[in-house]
C-alpha cells in the first residue's frame, strides 16, 4: 500500500483558496515540492498528526498543524530534523530501523511510545506507508500518528507496548535480552546472600550506568525489574517468582521510589534498557 499523487493538468489545481504550506529546505525537487504541497492541502485540516519524511535520511519534510500540536514543535523547530527525536533513545532507534525497512517495502502499523518537545512520554498508534509521486516513484515516507486517549498509562497498555516492541526486535537482540536475564538472575541469587553491593560493582557495572540508581534495588527488586524489561506482566512475574501479584506490585512501587521514576511507563522504559544491556 502507498499514497500516490494523482496526475493533474498543466496548470495544476485551479482552486484559489490554497493554504500556505511550509516544507523543509532539504526537499530540493521542484516537482516533489509542488506535489507535496498539493497533497498537504487536505492534511492541514485533519485531526490526526501527519508527517512526511525523507525516504533516505528520515528527516522531516512536512508536518501538519495536528502534528505540531501533538508534539509541541513549530515548523522551524522540526522541519529538516530527524524524526527519531520523537522516540525514546536506544531501544526506539532499533524499532525505528525496523519501521523504516517495513515502510519502504510498503507499510507499517503499531503502537509506540513517543515524547513531545518537553519530554512528556505518551503512546501513539502509528501508521506509515510509502508516498509515491505521479510517476509511481518513491517521493517520501508518509506517517499518521493518533494519540492513545488515556491520561494514565495502565499496565495493560504498557504490556501491549512491550509486546509490540518485541515483535519488531531482531532475533539476535531478543537472544541478547534472554542472556541478560539469565546473567542478572544468577547474579541476583548470589547477591541474596549478602553480596548485593559487590554485584553492583561487578559484572553489572556496565549496565548500572544505563539506569541511574540501579544499585539501590534489592536482589528481588532487580529480578522484578529485569522481568518487566523482558515483557512480563505483573501476574506473570508473580507466577515466575512464586509470589502474589500484590507482592510484585509492592516491588514495582519500591522500584519506582528508589529510581525516582514518575510512572509505570518510565519503569518499563528503563527496565527495557536494563534488560537489553545497553543494546
Amino acid at each position: 500500500m502507498a499514497v500516490k499523487v494523482k496526475k493533474r493538468g498543466v496548470n495544476g489545481n485551479s482552486n484559489g483558496n490554497r493554504l500556505s504550506i511550509r516544507l523543509a529546505s532539504s526537499l530540493k525537487s521542484p516537482v516533489h515540492r509542488r506535489e507535496l504541497r498539493h497533497l498537504a492541502q487536505g492534511w492541514e485540516l485533519i485531526s490526526d498528526a501527519v508527517s512526511v519524511t525523507d525516504p533516505k535520511t528520515n528527516s522531516l519534510w512536512y508536518i501538519n498543524p495536528a502534528w505540531r500540536q501533538l508534539y509541541g514543535y513549530t515548523n522551524a523547530q522540526a522541519l529538516d530534523k530527524p524524526a527519531k527525536m520523537l522516540n525514546l533513545r536506544d531501544l526506539s532507534a532499533k524499532i525505528l530501523r525496523s519501521i523504516l525497512t517495513q515502510t519502504r517495502r510498503g507499510r507499517w502499523s503499531g503502537r509506540l511510545l513517543n515524547k513531545n518537545s518537553v519530554d512528556q512520554v505518551f503512546p501513539v498508534d502509528l501508521r506509515t506507508s510509502r508516498l509515491l509521486d505521479a510517476e509511481g516513484e518513491l517521493m517520501g515516507l508518509f506517517g499518521v500518528a493518533t494519540p492513545v486517549q488515556q491520561y494514565n498509562i495502565s499496565d495493560e497498555i504498557i504490556q501491549q507496548l512491550v509486546e509490540q516492541h518485541q515483535v519488531v526486535l531482531s532475533r539476535e537482540l531478543y537472544s541478547m535480552l534472554e542472556n541478560a536475564l539469565i546473567t542478572t538472575d544468577a547474579t541476583a541469587h548470589s547477591g541474596s546472600h549478602g553480596t548485593t553491593k559487590k554485584r553492583d560493582k561487578g559484572k553489572d557495572s556496565g549496565n548500572s550506568q544505563l539506569v541511574p540508581g540501579i544499585g539501590r534495588l534489592s536482589a528481588r527488586e532487580l529480578e522484578v525489574f529485569t522481568l518487566i524489561g523482558r515483557g512480563l506482566g505483573t501476574s506473570e512475574i508473580g507466577k515466575k517468582l512464586g509470589v502474589s501479584a500484590y507482592t510484585v506490585q509492592t516491588h514495582r512501587n519500591h522500584i519506582k521510589e528508589k529510581l525516582n521514576l514518575p510512572n509505570a511507563a518510565a519503569i518499563t522504559y528503563w527496565a527495557i534498557q536494563w534488560a537489553h544491556g545497553g543494546e
